[in-house]
C-alpha cells in the first residue's frame, strides 16, 4: 500500500495510514506516522 501511495505521490515525505486502533496494521502496511490519540486520551464522549 506505501509503496503504491508512494508511486502516486513522489513528493509525499509522510504515509499517515492508521490510528491507535489500527497500529500493527498500519506499521506493517508502511505507515510513517500514526494518530495515537485515544491510547493516549482514551475514547471520546457520544455526542448522541
Amino acid at each position: 500500500m506505501a509503496a503504491r501511495i508512494r508511486a502516486d505521490h513522489p513528493d509525499a515525505t509522510w504515509v499517515s495510514a492508521g490510528m491507535s486502533g489500527d497500529l500493527e496494521e498500519a506499521v506493517s502496511a508502511g505507515a510513517t506516522h500514526l494518530r495515537v490519540g485515544t491510547a493516549i486520551l482514551g475514547t471520546r464522549p457520544s455526542l448522541g
